[in-house]
């Protein structure tokens, strides 16, 4: 008998954690969020299942090495803020990449009944530096993988110029501080993207595709395209691809408003925003999730944690100082005032009424309800 109460009492203590994780999606603003962003889908997230959301975050903790270790690890181990960063983030956020994937695929359907082949789903995924979105790609990705999805992830950092390039974009503009380092329009190789995207897209079963990489420790830490020899590769078909980027559908203003917002320097960043061909990358995206952030201040903070992160792999002498990073997130200011209000009021640019999903995060990376 006593081992049948303990018994009892055991179950109604799982049941009653799991209510716990589980009230932790259901109030997460994305979980409303996600299913109003994909009208043909509104119920989803209130249909998935208990069992469902718990097993997506004991993967995600699996993942991270988060709570218990081991191949199980116990959700009720995680801290507040752990359990808020899977039931209240990852988890909804892969469901509503799950759903476009579904929908995208029942779209195609329709339109070639007679072409049994899977569409390729590429998400564009905008959001500030040192936010996390980098860690948030590479978890859906291993989700998606998990699920039997063939998933990967490809940066806009990824498109950057070789260094005698981004050294000659310097040499042109010596008087233009936003082009004196990676990072603003005019500094990437918007091509190689549009031929990376349509490579994936296209790759059939057996095709081999590279994944070009930005080693940014090289040169000092001023960063360098990564050898070609240690690109990463991917075999096709390829189910989904996620594209991340901090400055990844801002839409060009003019310059005027350029300069009005960002000041002068950014006018010619604004033009190679508009000359070059980030427009045609945009829109390769079947949708979209934007990372919003209510004050710009905040990616410096975001951005030195990163460095120092960095720093414990590849040594202080070949990662920037923290003066440099100072210096370094200075030049993207312009940038977010300038283009910020316009991709959280109207969508990424050339994202034609795709599907998008926007949120806010705090300081702490945390979703939140919109201001």
């Amino acid at each position: 008998l006593q081992g049948r109460i303990s018994f009892f009492l055991a179950m109604a203590g799982d049941n009653a954690s799991n209510a716990a994780l589980l009230s932790v999606f259901s109030s997460s603003p994305l979980a409303s969020a996600s299913a109003s962003a994909l009208p043909s889908h509104r119920e989803s997230t209130s249909d998935v299942s208990s069992s469902r959301l718990l097993s997506l975050a004991s993967r995600c903790a699996s993942h991270l090495n988060l709570g218990t270790s081991g191949p199980s690890p116990s959700l009720a181990s995680l801290s507040s803020t752990e359990r808020n960063r899977l039931l209240a983030y990852y988890v909804p956020v892969y469901l509503w990449c799950e759903n476009l994937r579904e929908e995208i695929i029942k779209q195609k359907k329709m339109k070639e009944a007679e072409n049994d082949s899977t569409p390729t789903l590429v998400v564009g995924v905008s959001a500030p530096q040192g936010c996390g979105k980098t860690t948030l790609v590479e978890e859906l990705a291993r989700l998606f993988r998990d699920d039997g999805v063939n998933c990967c992830n490809v940066s806009l950092d990824d498109f950057y110029l070789r260094g005698e390039q981004q050294d000659e974009l310097a040499a042109k503009h010596p008087e233009n501080s936003l082009l004196q380092f990676r990072g603003n329009f005019g500094s990437h190789d918007p091509d190689l993207g549009i031929r990376t995207i349509d490579a994936l897209r296209q790759a059939s079963k057996g095709d081999v595709v590279k994944l070009p990489r930005y080693d940014k420790a090289l040169r000092g830490g001023r960063g360098d395209r990564a050898p070609e020899s240690t690109w990463p590769q991917v075999t096709g078909p390829v189910d989904v691809v996620l594209l991340e980027g901090w400055s990844l559908g801002f839409t060009p203003v003019g310059e005027e408003r350029a300069v009005s917002d960002g000041g002068p320097e950014l006018a010619q960043v604004d033009k190679y925003l508009n000359e070059m061909p980030y427009g045609d990358l945009h829109e390769r995206c079947d949708g979209w999730i934007v990372v919003q952030i209510e004050d710009p201040k905040v990616v410096f903070e975001w951005r030195l944690q990163q460095e120092v992160a960095l720093r414990k792999v590849k040594g202080d002498e070949n990662c920037l100082t923290d003066e440099q990073v100072s210096d370094f997130v200075d030049r993207f200011m312009p940038a977010y005032k300038g283009y910020l209000s316009g991709l959280y009021a109207n969508g990424p640019h050339r994202a034609n009424g795709r599907p998008t999903l926007a949120f806010y995060v705090d300081a702490n990376r945390t979703p939140f309800a919109s201001p």
